[in-house]
């Protein structure tokens, strides 16, 4: 084995010291703002087709469940269906809005990410210029990443086509009154090859975010060439490829423990802002009978409050978010060599 990346672990610690010592408030802000957007590395009962499926009969009351499955569900079926008449063209509006801001808060945290690398690689904090040079490749990580998403999708639809199919033929109505104990159990199913299918991709983004986009970053390249390069590389290094997951697996759970930690501790000042602030909100909201303009503005406020936490967090886990990448671009470098 040409190299061990458990034998990285140690060495990494000191890194983030000399990017975040001696202490500057304003860098601190500037790396956790760049950080926060970017670093942060069927049926039972009824129906009449050949696609329903029946459960073997145990030994309990299956009929009497699927009957309350089935009255549940058909009740909930028509109350949405008079809410829909009525929201409707609102609630799609509200999806098509939050699509769009999923698609560009994606696109800046794909440039972001790059300045994040950028920053910890030069140990300088530059906003405006590092967006400007950073555009090129994150669009290119941006165009993959949507490509990606289109795949996830796919195997979602096809771990769920015997539920879309029952859904084309039957129709939303006779769907939801059918569905029962068997259905279920296809959702079940359904979950079980979905893990099966993404454990996969799940591993091979993980190398894509620490070897393909380091490469991307050092060489100046879109993702393409990109890719090839990088797993090109890791096929010929199949065991320090697999110790280096492993011992991604253990930074990632001591770091997830880390992370829960500190927001729960972060959580105790920001609570005690925001319980009093809350309430008087409530008492203001019911003397403006909740008028539409207050509710917006309330809504921007708690998203302004929300925003705020992240960017604290952010801060305070720099020490941790920072180690992360350098480990992997001191394990970039050795499987690179």
């Amino acid at each position: 084995m040409k190299f061990n990346s458990f034998e990285q672990i140690a060495p990494c610690i000191e890194d983030p010291k000399k990017l975040l010592m001696p202490f500057s408030l304003r860098k601190w802000m500037k790396l956790g703002f760049i950080a926060m957007l970017g670093g942060n590395g069927g049926g039972g009962g009824g129906g009449g087709n050949n696609l329903n499926v029946t459960l073997p009969s145990g030994g309990g009351d299956e009929s009497g469940v699927n009957e309350t499955v089935n009255s549940v569900t058909g009740s909930a079926v028509e109350t949405a269906k008079d809410k829909a008449a009525a929201w409707g063209p609102v609630i799609g509006g509200i999806v098509f809005l939050l699509l769009m801001l999923i698609v560009v808060m994606s696109y800046i945290k794909s440039v972001f990410t790059f300045m994040f690398i950028e920053c910890i690689d030069t140990r300088k904090v530059q906003i405006g210029k590092y967006w400007r040079k950073n555009q090129g490749l994150g669009t290119s990580f941006f165009l993959f990443k949507l490509l990606m998403t289109v795949i996830v999708l796919a195997i979602i639809a096809l771990c769920t086509s015997p539920l879309w199919i029952q859904l084309a033929v039957q129709g939303w109505t006779e769907f939801s009154v059918n569905f029962g104990i068997g259905m279920i159990a296809w959702i079940i199913l359904a979950v079980f090859f979905l893990v099966i299918l993404l454990i996969p991709f799940a591993i091979f983004m993980m190398l894509v975010y620490n070897f393909t986009l380091l490469h991307m970053y050092y060489h100046k390249l879109p993702i393409t060439p990109s890719l090839k390069a990088t797993f090109k590389k890791m096929g010929q290094k199949k065991v320090e490829v697999l110790v280096f997951v492993l011992a991604s697996m253990v930074i990632g759970i001591v770091l997830t423990i880390v992370a829960v930690l500190m927001v729960l501790i972060l959580a105790i000042p920001f609570l005690l802002v925001g319980v009093p602030l809350g309430i008087g909100a409530y008492f203001l909201g019911l003397a403006v009978a909740w008028s539409i303009p207050f509710i917006v503005v309330l809504v921007l406020f708690g998203l302004a409050f929300f925003i705020f936490f992240l960017w604290v967090f952010s801060i305070c886990y720099l020490p941790f978010s920072t180690y992360s990448w350098y480990f992997s671009i001191r394990n970039y470098r050795l499987l690179m060599k």
